[in-house]
């Protein structure tokens, strides 16, 4: 019974996520924007020139956000730019 109620109310949802879609889409807007890419540690550290032990310490130091996937550090690769467009100064 609750299940059911449970599926129920699922497939509203969906239903109403498909109609707003469709509406933003057709006014050029979109519900999820494409998200930005990660890089790994030695990919992040080959682009800023920087050991990728440098880049370690600064994301523990918090001067660049990286994210833990499978005991492995990534970095959003528009964080990576920006400290590349800014010769590797920290924000």
């Amino acid at each position: 019974m609750y299940l059911r109620r449970i599926l129920e109310v699922l497939e509203f949802l969906k239903e109403l996520l498909e109609r707003n879609t469709q509406i933003l889409e057709h006014v050029g807007l979109t519900v999820f924007p494409n998200p930005d890419k990660y890089l790994s540690t030695s990919e992040a550290s080959y682009l800023l020139k920087k050991s990728e032990k440098t880049l370690y310490n600064w994301g523990v130091r918090g001067w660049i956000a990286f994210r833990k996937i499978g005991g492995a550090n990534y970095y959003l690769e528009s964080d990576v730019m920006m400290l590349v467009n800014n010769k590797g100064r920290k924000a």
